[in-house]
């Protein structure tokens, strides 16, 4: 398989969780892992309460 350009081959190995042979893995942690998908779950149950007090603040028309 070709390799691709630095700046799609990263995020792509981000997403399968698989490197291209011969590519260096990153190297993060079971720990940095979980903190990041605990951030993400926060991060998003934010936005959606914000954007539910939105809608409940919002003058009726």
């Amino acid at each position: 398989m070709r390799s691709l350009p630095r700046s799609l081959q990263s995020p792509l190995t981000v997403f399968t969780g698989k490197p291209l042979a011969g590519q260096a893995p990153f190297g993060w942690s079971p720990t940095y892992h979980l903190a990041a998908a605990v951030a993400s779950m926060i991060v998003g149950a934010v936005i959606v309460s914000a954007g539910r007090d939105a809608e409940l603040t919002a003058p009726a028309r």
